[in-house]
């Protein structure tokens, strides 16, 4: 399946120098201040798991991918909002076998501790064990949920996560932002 990646220059000297991208040891406190960013990171192990999809250890956690952008599938994404901004953006190919694909803007309310049982503006307090009951329609990315995906589905976009990334998986690379060029190929 046709995915795309934006990584750290760091990132890809990894990929580049050992074959193979993983995140181990993630921080969650620091990654993010809310609260939501951590529960919903360790859902999303969780669902990885139940879908059959093992880390090499319990301290790796998931990699994003995108694939599929304004309802096309295996678009570039376009999310650079800074022209400072200096990456590496992957064209990947990578066995759907190995991938669970999620709503990007459901995913968006999942980090905001969002009931999807609820709607949208009733305030009423939810248990820990209720909210994410309710996260698992983020799975289903041909549905529609009401109050929370702002556009029809043939605009939606769509991410998945993995727990790797190897060199076999990238078909191009190009620096994403300052001074972007023209693919070349992973040497």
């Amino acid at each position: 399946m046709k995915a795309w990646s934006i990584i750290s220059r760091d990132a890809f000297k990894i990929l580049k120098a050992h074959g193979v991208l993983t995140c181990n040891n993630v921080n969650l406190t620091q990654a993010s201040e809310t609260r939501w960013f951590s529960v919903a990171y360790q859902y999303m192990r969780e669902a990885m798991k139940k879908k059959g999809l093992k880390p090499d250890n319990e301290k790796q956690y998931p990699l994003w991918v995108w694939t599929e952008r304004s309802g096309e599938k295996g678009a570039e994404p376009n999310y650079l909002s800074d022209e400072s901004f200096d990456s590496i953006l992957l064209e990947l190919e990578i066995p759907e076998s190995e991938l669970l694909q999620s709503s990007f803007e459901l995913w968006e309310a999942v980090l905001n501790g969002v009931n999807f049982n609820k709607h949208w503006n009733d305030e009423s307090a939810s248990s820990l064990n209720e909210i994410t009951e309710s996260w698992s329609c983020v799975f289903n990315i041909d549905s529609y949920v009401e109050g929370y995906s702002p556009i029809t589905l043939d605009d939606r976009n769509t991410q998945a996560t993995c727990w790797k990334l190897t060199k076999e998986h990238v078909v191009k690379w190009r620096r994403y932002g300052i001074n972007a060029s023209s693919a070349k190929p992973l040497i």
